[in-house]
């Protein structure tokens, strides 16, 4: 019997052949649904440049980076940098006229503190600790306040202890408000301050000068003389308010009730050439006066005007 000679080939050819062509199809198969080694720059191992195409993932694209600082960038950490310096943008002006560089409002301030609308806010809130007389108080922090434009009677004269009573009845262990014109201090190192008993809303208020400020209130009430040095703003005010020392001594009684038998108005001091009214505490002595029957008169005799009463 005759047997096909192309059955006769040897077997193990043909396995080898066919385990060859499964294995290389099981490797184009599994490329399909193996997932990729993906590499990111964070990682130690080395990338080439050219792979970093696939991963879309991250910006960090070195790639593309010329070199130039991060800020000069765009897009390398996904979102453009905005930059300020940008001369076409800016035009040299301070930050605070520019419009929304910063996408922000810087309010304008131009200096100056805004004003309370209830009351003077330059005046300064003190608390009496101590009457020294009838113009001079202490506070609490130790400073010491002379009474612009008056001048009370001194310890030991008459009517002295009337005004320093006034005084600490109206402001001992009270809260009054401090409010300087001229000078700041006098020769003796105290502030020289308004006195308000009451904090008002228009400190140039002549209602309110005549009901709240002891200063005034000493003076229309008999107890204190007007004593402008310097210029105040108020001395116009005090000498139409201040009416005469309601106590005075014998020889200022004296004096006054001369003045109304005699014909002159004004006493000079012929040493040291300076005139005074007749009431004046800084009357010369007697062997020393010069009477004037008006200012005119006194002044084209040389005489300069007392600093004290300014006749």
């Amino acid at each position: 019997m005759k047997t096909n000679s192309r059955l006769k080939m040897p077997l193990a050819p043909i396995l080898v052949i066919a385990f060859a062509l499964f294995m290389l199809g099981c490797t184009s198969v599994g490329d399909v649904y193996e997932e990729p080694y993906v590499a990111t720059p964070y990682e130690s191992e080395p990338y080439e440049a050219e792979d970093l195409a696939y991963y879309e993932d991250y910006y960090y694209d070195f790639a593309d980076y010329d070199g130039e600082s991060l800020d000069e960038q765009n897009g390398y950490l996904g979102f453009e940098i905005p930059n300020y310096n940008d001369e076409s943008e800016y035009d040299g002006e301070p930050l605070d006229e520019q419009e929304s560089y910063l996408d922000l409002e810087i309010p304008s301030y131009d200096g100056e503190p805004e004003a309370d609308d209830d009351n003077d806010s330059h005046l300064t809130e003190a608390f009496v600790s101590r009457v020294i007389d009838g113009d001079t108080i202490e506070l609490s922090t130790g400073e010491r306040v002379r009474f612009i434009g008056i001048d009370a009677p001194e310890i030991g004269e008459a009517g002295a202890d009337e005004a320093t009573a006034f005084v600490r009845e109206r402001v001992l262990n009270q809260t009054v408000w401090l409010e300087a014109d001229g000078n700041d201090t006098d020769r003796f190192g105290r502030l020289r301050r308004y006195i308000w008993l009451e904090l008002p809303t228009d400190s140039t208020d002549r209602a309110q000068i005549e009901t709240y400020m002891l200063n005034a209130l000493l003076l229309s009430n008999g107890l204190a003389e007007v004593a402008i040095f310097g210029e105040v703003q108020n001395e116009q005010l005090f000498n139409e308010i201040v009416i005469p020392l309601v106590y005075v001594s014998a020889s200022e009684q004296a004096v006054t009730e001369e003045s109304a038998t005699t014909e002159y108005s004004f006493i000079g001091n012929r040493n040291s050439e300076i005139f005074h009214t007749l009431r004046c505490r800084t009357l010369p002595a007697e062997r020393n006066r010069v009477h004037f029957e008006t200012r005119d008169q006194a002044i084209d005799a040389g005489h300069r005007p007392c600093r004290n009463c300014r006749p």
